[in-house]
């Protein structure tokens, strides 16, 4: 008896240890699963103004625009953005993001007819991880006219896709390419998107990578007029490998795919007769599943942003952003538990404070996410225009806390042209006039530093300098003479075709210059290793100089504009008090 007792004990024991193995075995086994957001937009960043008076974007953003996308793109929350046409206002764009978000490459601005840019560009939230940043420049385009200005100009800008890496969680990686195709409806557009289409289904097919795959961007496709399935899924999903997906089309139409010559899907805002998300949208997000991975990727839902807009109503960017939500199933080989964290609170970030967000997983294991303080965002609630002689003011008020504050907007100060101010008909003082350079006594002397400082009617401004080379002012006792501090000393020096502005930063000589890039009131004002000659004209009445500078027909004379641009050069004429210093003072 006692015999069968030990037996039936050791019968029990080993049963609860091939139970309790059992169940480690199933939970090593569950599957890593997860969701983020993929969004693809336009953000019309090109800018409304080339060249000082050629208009290539009527109606678009500017920066003031920008910044409103900015801070709208941040109260989403979106894990990874892919942009178009953000081309001269990267930094409006940021500018509420750049706290919570990382982003690849900017390629720069359009400035030119010609420019060496591609508008492309990939954000993410900084507790993601990407890497693999490469650009692909497209084999065919099409576009007419000079410079390729015809056509959707696409002639102007180097169009191509991009391809990075993204780690969304611990281990689990997507390859993520972002593209803008070439526009307008023409035969030879047309043709030059289906060329696209096949470059880039024969780039994914060609990789070694056995990561799953998201492809978003601006297409300029529509599936009635272009055989997209064609030229691009098809021979994808001719690839054993490969399994392509449109997200809009398995989440509106069911997977039922459009023929091409169909009517178009147009939306009612479009003077069409279907609404989102049914209607079509040039912008795409196609998702690649990859059967070397382990990593699957199942669409949850796609979604077009028709709230993106301004308090007005108004959209903010050139198209609806769409939005693709994914949940990532990672199956896992039998082995170590495997951590799934999920939310369980969440503290929100105010303007000032930050927030967190804490995640736990059923294993008792957590960690907590800081969330940065979102920053004010500054609406414009009021203004007061500054004229000749009175300053103006602009009141800016945070929409999401309240708090305020106002800038003062210098005094314009008069533009005589033959004798009356262009601006308010003032007749221009008898006790002096505009003199060409050379013909007054009070003659700049070639070679000797000065203070150059300008004033509005309720503050003066000397242009300055931090030791990184930038363009600031501060403000100066003009009366005083107490300019001469440091950071302000400027040599004027004669050359054969004007005049040049120098000073030396870390022993290094560096020249004052009107840049290439316009930013909505003129074109901004940089140190430069190369000098760059200013024409004078002196106007006795004020005692003061103007530096102008000549963009192709226009003149640009340097002034000091606001606080938020500073100096500038501008074709509103502005007077510049020139402090002849004693002494040199040195960086």
């Amino acid at each position: 008896m006692k015999t069968m007792k030990k037996l039936l004990s050791g019968l029990l024991a080993l049963c609860c240890v091939l139970a309790m193995l059992t169940d480690i075995k199933a939970s090593a086994a569950e599957p890593q699963t997860g969701t983020f957001t993929a969004v693809s937009m336009n953000v019309d960043g090109l800018p409304t103004d080339l060249l000082g008076f050629i208009n290539i974007n009527e109606g678009g953003p500017g920066a003031d625009g920008t910044r409103a996308i900015s801070q709208k793109m941040a109260q989403y929350d979106w894990d990874i953005i892919g942009v178009s046409e953000d081309f001269n206002y990267d930094d409006d764009l940021m500018s509420s993001l750049s706290a919570n978000y990382n982003a690849g490459t900017h390629r720069g601005g359009v400035s030119w007819l010609t420019n060496d840019t591609d508008g492309l560009n990939l954000l993410w939230k900084k507790t993601l991880s990407v890497t693999g940043e490469s650009w692909t420049a497209w084999n065919t385009h099409y576009s007419t006219g000079a410079f390729g200005t015809g056509n959707g100009a696409d002639g102007m800008i180097d169009k191509g896709y991009r391809y990075y890496e993204a780690e969304v969680a611990d281990g689990v990686y997507v390859d993520i390419y972002i593209l803008h195709m070439d526009a307008d409806s023409d035969q030879g557009d047309i043709d030059a998107r289906y060329a696209q289409l096949e470059q880039l289904a024969s780039a994914i097919t060609a990789s070694d990578n056995d990561n799953p795959i998201i492809v978003m961007g601006d297409t300029n496709c529509r599936y009635t007029r272009e055989d997209i399935r064609e030229a691009f899924m098809n021979p994808i999903n001719e690839d054993p490998r490969f399994e392509i997906k449109d997200a809009w089309i398995e989440d509106a139409w069911d997977g039922v795919y459009p023929n091409v010559g169909d009517d178009a899907l147009m939306a009612v805002d479009k003077g069409g007769s279907y609404e989102y998300p049914k209607a079509e949208i040039v912008d795409k997000i196609f998702y690649i599943n990859n059967t070397d991975s382990q990593v699957k990727l199942t669409l949850d839902s796609y979604e077009v942003a028709t709230d993106f807009t301004d308090e007005n109503g108004t959209t903010l960017a050139d198209h609806w952003p769409i939005i693709g939500t994914f949940t990532y199933t990672v199956e896992k080989e039998e082995g170590d538990h495997v951590h799934n964290f999920v939310m369980t609170d969440e503290k929100e970030a105010t303007c000032t404070e930050e927030g967190s967000k804490t995640y736990t997983c059923e294993c008792g294991e957590s960690y907590t996410e800081p969330i940065a303080a979102l920053g004010h965002a500054y609406e414009i609630t009021s203004q007061t225009s500054a004229a000749c002689t009175e300053a103006g003011e602009t009141v800016y008020t945070c929409s999401r806390c309240g708090d305020s504050y106002a800038e003062t907007i210098p005094a314009t100060g008069h533009n005589y042209v033959d004798g009356v101010c262009e601006n308010c008909g003032a007749k221009e003082p008898s006790s002096g006039s505009d003199t060409v350079f050379g013909q007054v006594e009070d003659a700049i002397e070639s070679g000797s530093r000065y203070a150059l400082v300008t004033s509005s009617s309720t503050q003066s401004y000397a242009l300055t300098y931090e030791t990184d080379g930038t363009i600031s002012w501060d403000y100066t006792d003009t009366e005083a003479g107490t300019a001469a501090e440091d950071g302000m000393a400027w040599t004027v020096e004669e050359s054969d075709s004007g005049y040049t502005i120098s000073t030396e930063i870390n022993g290094m000589k560096k020249y004052l210059a009107r840049t290439k890039t316009f930013v909505g009131y003129g074109y901004k004002v940089a140190l430069q290793d190369d000098p760059f000659t200013w024409s004078v004209k002196y106007n006795s009445g004020t005692e003061g100089f103007r530096f102008t500078t000549k963009v192709v027909f226009k003149d640009y004379t340097l002034r000091y504009y606001n606080s938020k641009t500073g100096w500038i050069a501008t074709s509103k004429g502005m007077d510049i008090q020139l402090y002849e210093l004693q002494e040199t003072t040195e960086e």
